[in-house]
């Protein structure tokens, strides 16, 4: 995923807030990579991945989160102990 990919699904996601992105490339004395994208939506949230997709996805996920699913009393499970 591009930085403009990134950038568009952002855009989508955030809903007309303010957003950002960031994207930080350390590289440590033995040479080895390491990635933080950022991604910030004003007033919400602001998390990091190791790529844009995860970044995106935890975005996704934090403004967008599952219904919590009730269940009546005939869905509860039953302690077979307390028989």
């Amino acid at each position: 995923m591009t930085f403009e990919d990134a950038r568009a699904e952002l855009k989508k996601i955030a809903g007309g807030r303010y957003r950002s992105l960031r994207y930080t490339l350390t590289e440590d004395e033995d040479g080895i990579l390491r990635t933080d994208c950022m991604c910030y939506v004003d007033g919400i949230c602001y998390l990091t991945g190791s790529t844009w997709r995860e970044a995106l996805d935890k975005m996704n996920v934090s403004l967008n989160p599952l219904p919590v699913k009730r269940l009546t009393a005939d869905e509860a499970p039953v302690d077979e102990s307390a028989i």
